[in-house]
């Protein structure tokens, strides 16, 4: 821990992809609360594990808006996870970034997102960052 937020930051693309490189992936409710626990496949590290709560964008109809799917319902985008990456999208658009997407089918994907758009963070501790997310 360092003082005034020091050394947390936003993952990038290249951090949440070596997470689910590095991770069997289930979703589970612990709590009470629906989520996707991510248990570690490394070595000496099987024990461990992180969970990422199931996140919705801000609203289902910007989700409908910006993918243009109508057909996506309210209740399906409920057990989808959504989180903003530090990553600038690589299209034309530089009102753009990347987010994690995560579906009930497990498949990770990252889509390019309007940065307006409110979804969660999961901030990641580094210890040789001296950035403040």
């Amino acid at each position: 821990y360092k003082k005034n937020g020091y050394g947390w930051r936003i993952p990038s693309i290249q951090d949440f992809q070596e997470l689910f490189d590095n991770s069997d992936c289930e979703f589970t409710i612990i709590d009470g609360n629906k989520c996707l626990k991510l248990s570690s496949t490394v070595k000496g590290y099987e024990d461990k594990y992180i969970v990422l709560p199931i996140s919705g964008m801000l609203s289902d109809q910007t989700y409908k808006n910006h993918k243009k799917e109508s057909m996506k319902s309210g209740k399906e985008i409920e057990n989808d996870i959504f989180y903003w990456t530090s990553s600038l999208s690589q299209d034309s658009n530089s009102k753009h970034a990347v987010a994690l997407y995560v579906n009930r089918t497990l498949s990770d994907n990252y889509i390019s997102v309007f940065r307006f758009i409110g979804m969660p963070i999961r901030p990641i501790f580094d210890k040789t960052s001296d950035k403040i997310f």
